[in-house]
């Protein structure tokens, strides 16, 4: 800081060169440019994905019961594949209990017994 007139003020910063200075704008500018091309294929995306102004109510109604339809039946088979599973576990924990008692009768006859 130096004073000037009663009032401080920051000493002037170095220039940088031209050649630095250049560089730094070409490097923000490709940077610009690259958030410019993301932002527009977020745009078309999200566009794309929007249902077409050319379908009818309902051709989306009929769409919409097809994906209800198909979401009921998915979900009826994972209510089937977690009670396949609950009653695979079941089977494993009864088998574990039998290998335990086997292995403690093993080791300590009669220890088994009710």
């Amino acid at each position: 800081l130096r004073e000037n007139g009663g009032h401080a003020h920051a000493a002037p910063r170095r220039c940088q060169s031209g050649a630095d200075a250049e560089a730094k704008r070409s490097e923000l500018a490709a940077l610009y440019a690259q958030l410019i091309a993301r932002t527009s294929k977020d745009i078309d995306f999200l566009l794309s994905s929007l249902p077409s102004a050319q379908c009818s109510p309902e051709v989306q109604e009929e769409n919409l019961r097809r994906l209800e339809d198909k979401n009921h039946e998915t979900a009826e088979q994972l209510s089937e594949l977690v009670r396949n599973g609950e009653d695979v576990l079941q089977q494993i924990k009864d088998s574990l209990d039998t290998l335990a008692r086997h292995q403690l009768e093993s080791v300590c006859p009669g220890s088994g017994e009710r």
